[in-house]
Parts: C-alpha cells; structure tokens; sequence
C-alpha cells in the first residue's frame, strides 16, 4: 500500500533491485532529530599543527576501518591527527598513533567533541548508509565532515555543502582530498556551509515534523485502503 525510506539514495537502491514496486507510493521521510542547543566546536587548521580528524561511531571494517588503518601507516600523526570517538573492532589492529576514545552514551557526544578539538570529521562507510546519525550529530557540533561518495552520507554532504566527498575509495584519496582542508577559504566555505544547516534544517527537521510526515502518509494509506474495501466486487 506504500512504502518509506530515509534518502533518495536509498529508495533507489529499493527501487533498483525491486522494480515491481510503484515510485508514486514510495515517500522518502527524512530521520528527524531535536538537538538542545546547536555549538560550533570546531577549530580553524593552523600552519604547524596537525590536522585534527574525528571519525564517530563503532568502527568496523564495513565502517571503514580499513582505510582509517592505511591512512594512519601513511601519514605520520604528526602531520595527521586520527581520533576514534567510539569502540573499535578487535579485527582492527590500528597503529598506536591513532587515539581511540572508547565508546560514549549519545547525550556525551558534544562534551566529547569539545575536548577534542577538531578540525573537521569523516565518515568512511563502504557501503551506502540510509542516514548516517553521526554525521547529523557532527554537523551539530559545528564540525564539517569528509565522506565517501556513497549513499546518504554523499547525498546529504553534496546537498548541503558541509564537507568533502570522496569518490574513490581508498586511503591515498582521501589523504589527497585531507590535504585541501589547510586552505583558510576551502575550510571556511565548508564550516560556513555546516553553520548555515544548523540555522536551517538542523532546527526545523524535528522528530515532531518526521512524525507528522509518517501520520499523513499512514492516513492517506489507510483512507484508500478504505475505499478499496468499501468497493463492491
């Protein structure tokens, strides 16, 4: 009778793989969030320090742990600054250099992002999320984030301007795309991008919103599925 997703991305995967199903009845309803307060912790790259790289959630393989393991063996820590805010898989064997944080209850995530100080953050996903809650939190935090280009983490950063996109998956590119951040105007136009969202769609995407979009496409459903019954055969 109908059907909802989070992201475009997402529906046409759906849709790709399922192309029985009607495109008309399929409604994309964005995951909604109520943040306290939006805060801008993110610090300006300075000549002569690190570069400062947040990369939140539980990270795996399918996470991207593998390309956060190159990229710490080929860039030395102190030019590349790599934390984990949150548990790490024991596939993973990642370098000393790395500073892993441990994992974090969802409301300590600002206090946690504060004390780190970063310049920006990633999220390095190889496989196309459906929304990606850490990088919403991210941009609440004021910090701009570098992605994959896949999925709802490429939608959404491409929609918004809050970040880097990646289109080849590997260490190598990423470094490549890490070392354009030390530009004073690229950081400041992706940080200036980040502010503008938390001023927009950071405020008005509510969970209150999200659930009046679900009760509208639940009443329209079940009001032709009324319909349809009452019919006679």
């Amino acid at each position: 009778d109908g059907f909802i997703t989070t992201t475009n991305t997402a529906r046409d995967v759906i849709l790709r793989n399922y192309p029985n199903l009607d495109p008309q009845r399929f409604e994309v309803i964005p995951h909604g969030r109520d943040f306290q307060q939006m805060n801008q912790f993110a610090q300006t790259p300075a000549t002569g320090e690190p570069l400062r790289l947040v990369i939140p959630g539980n990270i795996s393989p399918a996470k991207g742990g593998e390309l956060i393991l190159e990229l710490a063996k080929m860039v030395p820590s102190e030019v590349l600054e790599i934390h984990i805010l949150g548990n790490v898989s024991p596939l993973l064997a990642l370098p000393s250099s790395v500073i892993c944080h441990g994992g974090y209850r969802r409301e300590q995530f600002a206090d946690k992002i504060a004390a780190i100080g970063p310049h920006l953050g990633a999220v390095l996903s190889i496989w196309p999320e459906t929304w990606c809650h850490t990088l919403t939190e991210l941009w609440a935090a004021g910090i701009p984030v570098l992605g994959l280009n896949i999925g709802a983490v490429g939608e959404r950063i491409a929609d918004t301007h809050g970040g880097w996109l990646v289109d080849e998956f590997s260490a190598a590119a990423i470094w490549t795309m890490l070392q354009s951040v030390h530009l004073e105007d690229e950081w400041s136009a992706k940080h200036t991008a980040v502010l503008n969202w938390q001023q927009s769609t950071g405020k008005t995407q509510t969970r209150a919103l999200m659930g009046q979009q679900y009760l509208a496409t639940y009443t329209r459903v079940w009001g032709q599925h009324s319909v349809n019954a009452s019919l006679p055969n």
